[in-house]
């Protein structure tokens, strides 16, 4: 289940759905990655990966 905080997205070309925090995103439009902790470098990859190609991933609306 998706939250407000949560974002869902299928990628167009593979149907692989992925999710990804609102936070990651903003922080990743934001270049502000040195506070990111180990933790979350791969949510954070997953946010740069759809924001690098945005034609290729379209949001899911919320459940």
């Amino acid at each position: 289940m998706q939250s407000d905080e949560n974002l869902s997205f299928v990628n167009l070309q593979t149907g692989e759905i992925v999710q990804v925090s609102q936070e990651m995103l903003s922080i990743k439009e934001d270049s502000n990655e040195c506070d990111v902790p180990e933790w979350q470098q791969d949510e954070l990859e997953v946010a740069n990966t759809i924001l690098e190609n945005e034609m290729q991933f379209a949001q899911l609306p919320p459940m």
